[in-house]
C-alpha cells in the first residue's frame, strides 16, 4: 500500500520503492533465505500499454537474491504522558517487542545527572509495527514524580537507551546517536532523545488507607501516589456527629506514598476525647 515504482534508464530493470508501512510488514515476516513474488496483470504496461504476464499466488516467482535487513534501529521520537505512565515511542523501522529490555532504558534529565531506570515497563506494538507505547510501573512513574528535577516538562525529560534496550525484526539493536551520556561505571548510552509532547500529571492523587496512633499522636497516610506536600489544617478526625479539625502539625515522609502527620499535643488530646468519651 502506498508504493511508487521507478524505472530505469533501459526500462528494463524496475524498482520498486515500498512505503514505510510495506517495508516494515515485510520485514515482520522474518524472510531470510527464501522470498516469491506474485502480482496481477494490472501491476505493470508496456509503453503500448499492454499488461503484463501476470504471476499467480500458487506460482509464484522466487527472487535471484535477497538482501537482509542490517541497518540499526534508530529511534525516532518519544511523548511522555505523565497522567497515564506511558511513554509512546516512533522507530524508524518494525520492532521486535520481544527483545525488549525495560532496565536497558532510563528518563533522564537535561544533563543526565538524573536517571530512572524503566525496570519492568511493558512494551505494546502499534499496527504500523514502528511504533509502541510503553506503560511504567507504579514504582518507576513514583520515581520520576519524586524527583523535581525530571521529567517535570519537555526540557527536562529526555530518553536514554542502551544499544540493547530493543532490536528490529532482523535482530538489528539501538544505533548510537548523535549524543552520548556515560553513566557511572557501565557503557555509554546508544541514545539520548528529548520528548516531543510532554504531559503532566493532572491525575488527583487517592488516599488508599488511614492509620490513627493515639500513642505516638500519629496520622499515617498511604497513597496511590508520590505526595509532595501537605496541609494539615484541611484535615478533620470525625466521629460520628462530633469532629476535630486540625490546627496544625508536622509532617515525615513527603515524597513518597507513605506520609505521617505528627499531630500537635492540643488536637491529640482532643481527638482522644471524642473518641473516648
Amino acid at each position: 500500500s502506498g508504493s511508487t515504482t521507478v524505472t530505469s534508464e533501459d526500462g528494463f530493470r524496475i524498482t520498486v520503492n515500498l512505503s514505510k508501512y510495506d517495508a516494515n510488514h515485510l520485514k515482520d515476516m522474518a524472510i531470510e533465505t527464501t522470498a516469491f513474488l506474485a502480482m496481477t496483470a494490472s501491476a505493470f504496461r508496456d509503453t503500448n500499454y499492454v499488461r503484463v504476464v501476470s504471476v499467480v499466488a500458487d506460482q509464484p516467482q522466487q527472487a535471484s537474491a535477497i538482501m537482509l535487513d542490517e541497518t540499526p534501529l534508530a529511534l525516532e521520537r518519544f511523548d511522555l504522558d505523565m497522567t497515564a505512565g506511558e511513554l509512546h515511542i516512533t522507530f524508524s523501522e518494525s520492532i521486535n517487542p520481544n527483545s525488549f529490555d525495560g532496565s536497558m532504558m532510563y528518563i533522564v534529565n537535561a544533563n543526565a545527572t538524573v536517571s530512572v531506570r524503566l525496570s519492568n515497563a511493558r512494551i505494546f506494538r502499534g499496527p504500523n509495527l514502528d511504533e509502541a507505547r510503553v506503560t511504567l510501573p507504579m514504582d518507576v512513574l513514583n520515581s520520576l514524580k519524586r524527583d523535581e528535577d525530571v521529567a517535570t516538562s519537555r526540557e527536562d525529560t529526555f530518553l536514554a537507551a542502551f544499544s540493547n534496550a530493543l532490536a528490529d525484526t532482523s535482530n538489528n539493536t539501538i544505533a548510537s546517536g548523535p549524543k552520548a551520556y556515560p553513566l557511572s561505571n557501565v557503557t555509554t548510552f546508544a541514545v539520548l532523545l528529548q520528548v516531543t509532547n510532554y504531559t503532566g500529571d493532572v491525575q488527583p492523587p487517592k488516599i488508599l488507607n488511614v492509620t490513627l496512633d493515639l500513642n505516638s499522636s500519629e496520622l499515617h497516610l498511604y497513597g496511590d501516589e508520590v505526595v509532595l506536600s501537605i496541609n494539615p489544617r484541611m484535615f478533620a478526625i470525625v466521629d460520628s456527629a462530633r469532629s476535630v479539625e486540625l490546627t496544625g502539625g508536622s509532617t515525615a515522609g513527603l515524597k513518597s506514598t507513605f506520609v505521617t502527620l505528627k499531630l500537635s499535643k492540643n488536637d491529640s488530646d482532643a481527638i482522644k476525647t471524642i473518641l473516648v468519651t
